[in-house]
């Protein structure tokens, strides 16, 4: 039980000042990473398929970008 405490006090993200920290208490703003290993195995794959399609989306529009230059 201590080292799930220990584990969820170092995912927390800290707020920059009191401006910020009522911000994020009044909105709902999430103070905490995500740790990938404790989400649903869907939400994982998922989230692996998104930023790999996000990625080499950014890497094609480069490279057509580039190519137009060129022509």
């Amino acid at each position: 039980m201590k080292d799930l405490e220990e584990h969820n006090n170092d995912n927390e993200i800290p707020s920059f000042n009191s401006v910020t920290e009522h911000y994020h208490n009044i909105v709902g703003y999430p103070n905490k990473k995500i740790i990938w290993s404790t989400m649903p195995k869907v939400l994982r794959w998922f989230g692996y398929f998104f930023f790999t399609v996000m990625g080499i989306g950014a890497i094609v529009l480069l490279f057509i970008i580039i190519i137009s230059l060129f022509h």
